[in-house]
């Protein structure tokens, strides 16, 4: 193993690579979360906290630490639910850790042990219809960036599909013929087909005509500019 390893980093890794995935059979967009949230903890760590990561071992992941990081992102604009999912995800971390270093089990504990904050109740705010469909027709279909622009957003009107959801389409996943559906895959690995508008299974079709007639039916929906899968971040 190297030797710059530390317990930390070790631990980070199986935690993600391993028990999430394999022991716990976590989904993937779950694993993400979890991922942010412990890429956040690093940021934290090395540029707020001014530690090496290779000189950041278990020893210092405890209560204190934890805290300052939960205040650090709020600073930032996180919302107080944001901030109790990237907790939620600390705190499954440190149960991990306490099980495979019983030595740093009693302050690993105190970590689990900190209090979500409770989220006053909002209202929800939405849009017309009228504004949706403004929001929706302002692509200029006429270019490429445009066509796939007002297909991202009509897929996701029209379907009511999440975002992760979105970005996992693949070409097979879309009829676009005689009652036109798409076929989403979802939280806990569970498939669902939902129907679409004959309207938006002809706005597919022209995408997939225009820039995808020569992709595989295996191949992503939606790409980027550089022709990957388009990620959460790039809708």
């Amino acid at each position: 193993m190297n030797t710059n390893t530390t317990d930390f980093a070790r631990l980070v890794s199986e935690f993600l690579t391993d028990y999430l995935p394999l022991q716990r059979n976590y989904s993937k967009n779950t694993i993400l979360s979890y991922r942010d949230a412990l890429k956040l903890l690093v940021v934290f760590i090395s540029d707020e906290k001014g530690i090496r990561m290779t000189e950041f071992t278990m020893n210092a992941f405890d209560r204190q630490l934890i805290l300052e990081f939960l205040e650090w992102l709020r600073s930032r604009g996180g919302s107080i639910s944001t901030t109790n999912q990237r907790l939620a995800a600390l705190k499954s971390f440190a149960e991990y850790a306490g099980c495979q270093q019983i030595e740093y089990l009693s302050p690993l504990q105190m970590v689990h042990n900190i209090k979500a904050k409770k989220a006053a109740g909002r209202e929800i705010v939405f849009l017309s219809v009228e504004q949706i469909a403004r929001l929706i027709n302002f692509p200029d279909v006429n270019t490429a960036t445009g066509l796939r622009h007002r297909t991202v957003m009509t897929v996701l009107y029209d379907s009511g599909c999440r975002v992760q959801e979105l970005c996992d389409l693949r070409i097979r996943d879309v009829n676009t013929r005689s009652n036109p559906t798409i076929r989403l895959h979802g939280k806990g690995n569970k498939f669902r087909t939902v129907t679409i508008s004959e309207k938006t299974a002809t706005l597919i079709a022209e995408y997939i005509s225009r820039q995808r007639s020569t992709a595989l039916d295996d191949a992503p929906l939606i790409i980027n500019r550089n022709h990957a899968k388009i990620s959460r971040d790039g809708v």
